[in-house]
C-alpha cells in the first residue's frame, strides 16, 4: 500500500496534441512538461519498483517549479515528512512500469490535501483530484513527445 506521511507543521503545444495529451494546466505547459520529464528521469523511468515524487509550485510568473522529495527507496512508495512549500499546486509521482493508475492511497491523499496528484509511468500519465481520475496522456511514450 501507497503511503504518503504529510505534516502541515521540447516541443511546441500543437505537437502534444499528436501525441494523445489532453489539456491541462500544469502538463500543457513547457515548464511543466519539464518538471513531470525530469522526475521520471530521476525514478529512472519506472524500470524500478521504487517511486521519486516532488511538489509542483507556482513560480508566480507564469511558470512551474518543483521541490523533489528526499527519495527513501522504499518498494512501491514514497513518503514525505515535513511542511507543504508554499505556493504548492499539486504532487507529482513516479510508478512502476506496471502500476499506472492513482492507488486507492493516492486518491485519498488528494482528497485529504485538496490538491491533485499525478502518477508518471513512461507510458501514461493520470491524474487524480479527489476521488476522480483523468487520463493526461495515455498509451504514449510521452516523454519523446513532451
Amino acid at each position: 500500500m501507497r503511503r504518503f506521511v504529510l505534516t502541515l507543521s521540447i516541443l511546441i503545444a500543437s505537437n502534444l496534441s499528436a501525441c494523445g495529451v489532453v489539456d491541462d494546466p500544469i502538463f500543457s505547459s513547457e515548464s511543466g512538461r519539464s518538471r513531470f520529464r525530469d522526475l521520471l528521469r530521476a525514478g529512472q523511468w519506472g524500470f524500478f519498483n521504487t517511486e521519486r515524487a516532488a511538489f509542483i509550485v507556482d513560480s508566480g510568473n507564469g511558470s512551474f517549479d518543483s521541490v523533489d522529495w528526499p527519495p527513501t527507496d522504499a518498494l512501491w512508495e514514497e513518503t514525505f515528512r515535513g511542511k507543504i512549500p508554499a505556493h504548492t499546486l499539486a504532487i507529482i509521482h513516479t510508478h512502476p512500469l506496471a502500476w499506472p493508475l492513482p492507488s486507492d492511497q493516492d486518491r485519498m491523499e488528494a482528497v485529504r490535501l485538496g490538491i491533485p496528484i499525478y502518477v508518471l509511468t513512461v507510458r501514461a500519465i493520470y491524474k487524480t483530484e479527489g476521488f476522480r481520475i483523468t487520463p493526461v496522456v495515455r498509451n504514449e511514450l510521452w516523454a519523446r513527445c513532451a
